[in-house]
């Protein structure tokens, strides 16, 4: 038997005086990664340096949280490891290029019923910014 999820995900709103979507560092560096500054690897410094504009700065822990994610997807791969004071330095995978808007990491609620072998009840999903 396979368990069917039905996910409702609200998209977040924007709160009057802000001048930029509250994904709008994920979509930033989504761009340096598919554009020509992401194509020979890019390492943290380099998404926060090349994804900051004047309206959007990207942090040290926004750029970490997205690289974790994208890597636990299967979207990047380590073209140099870090060692010592060099940071790693990632691509992504062409094939994970699918397009212009940035992939999104959710968190799911739900209670999984292991003597059932499946998931039991409603499941509430929300985007994951932490």
């Amino acid at each position: 038997m396979v368990a069917v999820l039905e996910l409702t995900v609200a998209k977040a709103a924007l709160r009057p005086g802000d001048d930029a979507p509250p994904d709008a560092p994920r979509q930033q560096m989504w761009n340096v990664m598919r554009g020509p500054m992401g194509r020979d690897g890019f390492d943290l410094r380099d998404l926060m340096a090349w994804g900051s504009t004047a309206a959007v700065g990207v942090t040290e822990a926004e750029a970490r949280r997205f690289i974790r994610a994208l890597l636990r997807g299967g979207y990047l791969f380590v073209v140099q490891p870090g060692v010592h004071l060099r940071p790693t330095r990632w691509r992504l995978r062409p094939r994970m290029n699918t397009g212009p808007k940035p992939p999104q990491a959710f968190r799911a609620r739900m209670i999984f019923d292991a003597n059932l072998g499946q998931v039991v009840g409603a499941v509430a999903a929300e985007e994951d910014r932490a």
